[in-house]
C-alpha cells in the first residue's frame, strides 16, 4: 500500500514547478494530496481496514489532479 501511494505520489510531484496562473496552485494540489495520502496510510495500519473513507479520498484526488494539470497544460498552450 505504501508503495502504491509513493507511485501515485510521483505524479503530482513531478509537476511541482509547473507554471499555474495561481502560483502556488500545482504544490498546493500536490500538498493537499499527500496529506489525505498520509492520513490514508495511517488509518489503514492502525484499524486493519484497507478501504476506508480517506483511500477512496486519495484516488478521487488523483484523478481530480489529472484532469487539473490537464487543464493547466491546455490553458497554456492556448495562449
Amino acid at each position: 500500500m505504501v508503495g502504491i501511494a509513493g507511485l501515485i505520489l510521483m505524479i503530482p510531484w513531478s509537476m511541482f514547478y509547473n507554471e499555474t496562473k495561481p502560483k502556488f496552485m500545482m504544490p498546493l494540489a500536490a500538498g493537499v494530496m499527500t496529506i489525505i495520502a498520509a492520513v490514508a496510510l495511517y488509518l489503514s495500519f492502525t484499524t486493519g481496514d484497507i478501504s476506508n473513507v480517506f483511500v477512496t479520498a486519495f484516488l478521487i484526488s488523483f484523478f481530480a489532479f489529472q484532469w487539473f494539470a490537464n487543464a493547466v497544460s491546455i490553458s497554456r498552450n492556448n495562449i
